[in-house]
């Protein structure tokens, strides 16, 4: 079966031969054929994806104030205005000016080149059709939230195990930070042999 793949590739006799096979070996090598697919795609995310939603967790992690949001109020450990701009994406910026209380313009967003800016009430994103406005207000009454490093490396980390399962360059990140892996269930891992 896996020669048949190497001469699928190198030696063109190889498809003279297919019509005289069997069904169930034309599934068969359909099958092996679209695992090794499969892993091809999987080793590429993981050595060319996975890298850089931890690389942009951990400058996040580094660039962006701590945010709390408590009964419908947005606050944050940097309060006036903070314009962050990733040096990749200079063209693209975020403000966070939670004690700003006047409403985000569109006109505002494109002059300063901006996607997102977050006020102390509300979130305004900007997308090529309009300005979306998201109230805070909404989440009075709810859980309180808080924004921090550790928040945004978790996120990273739940995603890149989303996309690739759970592989081993996720144990070197692992931490208290990571939700998906709480005290519990690092007993259940370490009792099996």
């Amino acid at each position: 079966m896996i020669t048949d793949i190497g001469r699928s590739v190198g030696d063109f006799t190889f498809y003279k031969e297919v019509p005289k096979k069997t069904v169930w070996a034309t599934v068969a090598y359909l099958t092996m054929l679209g695992g090794l697919f499969s892993l091809a795609v999987t080793v590429a995310v993981h050595q060319n994806v996975a890298p850089r939603i931890l690389q942009a967790a951990d400058w996040t992690a580094k660039t962006m104030p701590t945010l709390s949001l408590n009964d419908g109020k947005l606050t944050s450990t940097v309060p006036g205005p903070l314009e962050i701009r990733h040096p990749d994406v200079p063209q693209a910026g975020l403000v966070v000016d939670t004690l700003r209380t006047e409403p985000v313009t569109p006109a505002e967003m494109s002059q300063k080149k901006l996607i997102a800016y977050l006020t102390g009430d509300a979130v305004y994103v900007l997308t090529p059709e309009r300005l979306e406005t998201y109230a805070l207000g909404q989440t009075k009454g709810k859980e309180s939230l808080v924004v921090d490093a550790a928040f945004y490396r978790s996120m990273a980390d739940l995603l890149v195990k989303d996309l690739l399962g759970d592989l081993p360059h996720l144990e070197a990140r692992r931490g208290p930070h990571l939700l998906a892996r709480g005290p519990a269930r690092q007993r259940r891992r370490r009792r099996r042999p």
